[in-house]
């Protein structure tokens, strides 16, 4: 009877050891595989990581940008009112200031401006109030043509730095995930 004892002992010990053995290679299959799992959460979350910082640089880069652009308008917009009142001023006094400009010559000029403002207008969706009976007649004096030098190159040089500001701004870069 003690054989039987010792044989079902055993047998029993060698069925736990088996089944403790089994159960050791699975938690172990599993924990290779969570930690694999684990690196490459940890990779994503580095990249993640540095694509925002990368976003955040940006965004402080195009916002110094865009304040120093906004000084400048308003640099120049002071300048371009100054230079305005010496020409109202200068013009004051001259002779010629209220003689017109030839027809075809002002004709031109109106209609040129017009079809500018028509094709900011038409983008932005809004009217155009600012030139809401700005012109009545299609005549133009010289006093009127030399008025409008002045707006006319502060509303190009606006333009331009404008254009020199989208310049500088950072490109976008594609991230590593979106990377082909």
């Amino acid at each position: 009877m003690t054989n039987k004892i010792t044989l079902a002992i055993t047998g029993v010990l060698a069925v736990v050891i088996l089944a403790l053995g089994a159960a050791a290679f699975y938690f172990h299959g599993e924990s290779v595989d969570r930690a694999r799992e684990l690196r490459q959460a940890k990779i994503d979350v580095d990249i993640a990581n540095a694509n925002n910082a990368m976003q955040a640089l940006q965004f402080q880069r195009a916002n110094e940008i865009s304040a120093a652009a906004g000084q400048y308008v308003v640099t120049i917009q002071a300048k371009s009112e100054e230079r305005q009142n010496e020409n109202r001023k200068a013009l004051k006094n001259e002779e010629c200031a209220d003689r017109y400009i030839p027809d075809s010559t002002a004709q031109r000029l109106l209609q040129y401006a017009d079809g500018l403002r028509a094709v900011a207008m038409r983008d932005s969706g809004q009217p155009d109030s600012a030139a809401a009976g700005a012109r009545t007649t299609g005549r133009l004096t010289y006093r009127q043509a030399v008025l409008w030098i002045d707006p006319l190159l502060t509303v190009l040089d606006r333009a331009n730095n404008d254009r020199a500001a989208i310049r500088q701004l950072p490109h976008q870069q594609p991230t590593q995930q979106e990377k082909p």
